[in-house]
């Protein structure tokens, strides 16, 4: 049978070993906190994109750029069409990122929509988008696209929209949010 007199340092040192334990985990948290709030998947867990459901479908990959297709739902908000509605970056694993444009004009003729779509309750396609880049620099090794919206500023509580009192209008804020990222290299389906 095994010794059950009382070891007072036991004690101690399993409550010191366990706090120690708690605090590296909620170190890990805290530091690792931004990349989770703006990763793709927990902003779209807690429905904070305006669309929802972003799939690349193709891409091809010219000498003037990428160009880029694919399917989403959006779920609120409206596209900012006259500030910077679209921000594209290229990445290098061995260089800064460097900001782009996005051609967008041939998505109407497309989809027929453009891309100040209203919500949906289905999937819609986008693009073909062009994210431009020049052939005479570093070829780069993944692209990222930003989009940007007006939204309403919604109550935490309730989940209805602030309305002025004035103009009996929702109170708007911009939002910028991930939209898709991929490797920089042809993707067919």
């Amino acid at each position: 049978m095994g010794d059950l007199t009382y070891k007072p340092g036991y004690r101690f040192r399993r409550t010191l070993t366990l706090g120690l334990a708690l605090l590296f985990i909620i170190q890990n948290v805290i530091i690792q906190s931004p990349k989770l709030t703006e990763s793709r998947m927990y902003r779209d867990i807690f429905m904070l994109t305006p669309f929802t459901n972003v799939v690349v479908h193709r891409i091809d990959i010219l000498p003037s750029g990428a160009v880029i297709l694919g399917e989403l739902r959006k779920r609120r908000c409206t596209f900012d069409t006259h500030g910077q509605g679209l921000i594209a970056y290229v990445l290098f694993d061995d260089a800064p990122k460097r900001r782009t444009t996005v051609n967008i004009n041939t998505e109407e003729s497309f989809s027929g929509v453009g891309v100040n779509r209203p919500p949906s309750g289905s999937e819609e396609y986008w693009g073909p988008w062009l994210i431009t880049y020049q052939d005479d620099q570093p070829t780069p090794d993944n692209w990222e696209i930003y989009a940007g919206h007006w939204c309403p500023i919604t109550n935490k509580t309730t989940g209805k929209p602030y309305i002025d009192i004035m103009t009996g209008v929702p109170i708007l804020q911009f939002e910028r949010n991930l939209f898709a990222q991929g490797l920089w290299k042809s993707l067919g389906e």
